[in-house]
């Protein structure tokens, strides 16, 4: 019986990484600026209680992850 590459697909889809928001902002960062000391020091700002909020799903969506 001819394999249909299911094993793969399934091992893919198991195994597959995707960054968390720390990864992507940290990415975003380092591609785009720099990371700063203080949130005042910086043009934008991702924090639970400021900027740009996990919350923020949809704007986020928008500006980093295409």
């Amino acid at each position: 019986m001819p394999e249909d590459g299911s094993d793969e697909i399934g091992k893919a889809m198991t195994t597959l990484r995707k960054p968390d928001l720390y990864d992507l902002f940290t990415l975003h960062a380092k591609a785009r600026g720099e990371l700063t000391e203080t949130p005042g020091q910086a043009d934008a700002v991702f924090s639970v209680e400021q900027g740009l909020t996990p919350y923020d799903i949809e704007e986020i969506m928008a500006e980093f992850m295409v």
